[in-house]
């Protein structure tokens, strides 16, 4: 939703559930974990996918944002 009139910027639809909540980096990225084996980055200002990193297990907690 955008800061000044709450209407939905974008939708992503996630081929398999997200157990956790997503974590939001400073530029705006969406990092989203899922039971897929997957974790996800996604650009907070269109919904695209950046990347999608297959992490070979399931994914149950949140993804942690890091300096580096």
């Amino acid at each position: 939703m955008d800061g000044q009139s709450g209407a939905l910027l974008w939708r992503y639809d996630a081929n398999a559930c997200s157990v956790s909540a997503p974590a939001i980096g400073g530029d705006g990225t969406v990092y989203l974990t899922s039971s897929d084996k997957g974790v996800l980055a996604l650009d907070g200002k269109t919904g695209v996918v950046l990347w999608n990193h297959e992490t070979g297990g399931r994914n149950t907690t949140a993804p942690s944002i890091g300096l580096d």
